[in-house]
């Protein structure tokens, strides 16, 4: 079994990418918490945001090969999800496609 520190290293690096991350993330909070009012799935909407900063988050300071592969797909897989939010929109469904598609999930 691995203990946390040998499935994690938190360097300056992470850190700043972390940063960034969350500083991203912030902004796109900010930014749908006004374009989204009144939206039925506005909490789905900030789950899968959240899930996806949080697999970001590990992806950055993963110290293990299988760890970070696994984060880099759930991070693929909702940022997928964030793109399809809305699905009866056309360009929604087809950039979730081309998504698809391109991150190989």
């Amino acid at each position: 079994m691995y203990t946390p520190e040998q499935l994690f290293h938190i360097d300056v690096l992470a850190m700043v990418m972390m940063a960034l991350v969350g500083f991203v993330a912030l902004c796109v909070a900010s930014f749908s918490s006004r374009y989204l009012k009144g939206d039925r799935k506005y909490g789905a909407f900030y789950r899968h945001l959240m899930l996806m900063v949080l697999s970001v988050f590990t992806m950055a300071s993963a110290d293990n090969l299988f760890l970070m592969l696994g984060s880099w797909a759930l991070s693929n897989l909702f940022l997928v999800r964030l793109m399809l939010h809305k699905k009866e929109w056309e360009a929604a469904r087809q950039s979730s496609i081309l998504a698809l598609k391109n991150f190989g999930l």
